[in-house]
């Protein structure tokens, strides 16, 4: 179970996850840090580094709520609860940039080719709504032949 990270994001689609969610430093050893594998299957399973990392932090979060909450050492005393709910807020802000990865808004019908692609689609259902409607009012029955097409 490896663990590697050199200090740069961009070296690797793992150590860009190591990176967004602060796995920086090798806690395996004290079991609170992820390897190099589950985290290249995290890759495997989300659409994108952003949700992987997402899902990351959900790992480590199980992690840390595997110790006590607080633990004295000495004089240092250290308390995995704040890490713990700084994962999960952490999870929903990169699982939200993640879903904007892919998921783009698109409005058909903007341009003109697109408009002509429409018209053109045999299979597409008829408007019953087109430019001129209402131009001469009265005469709409016009438009329309005995199948329903205008």
């Amino acid at each position: 179970m490896a663990f590697t990270y050199a200090g740069d994001p961009a070296a690797s689609d793992t150590a860009s996850v190591r990176f967004l969610i602060g796995d920086t430093t090798d806690l395996t050893a004290s079991k609170l840090s992820l390897n190099d594998a589950e985290i290249a299957w995290l890759l495997t399973q989300q659409a994108n580094v952003y949700t992987a990392a997402a899902k990351a932090a959900m790992a480590l979060k199980t992690l840390y709520r595997t110790k006590a909450s607080e633990k004295d050492v000495g004089d240092l005393r250290i308390k995995y609860e704040s890490r713990v709910e700084e994962l999960d807020s952490l999870h929903d802000s990169l699982m939200a940039q993640g879903m904007k990865q892919y998921t783009k808004p698109e409005a058909g019908g903007i341009s003109l080719s697109d408009k002509r692609l429409l018209e053109a689609d045999d299979d597409l259902p008829k408007s019953d709504f087109y430019r001129g409607m209402h131009d001469t009012p009265g005469t709409v029955a016009d438009q329309w032949d005995e199948d329903g097409n205008n």
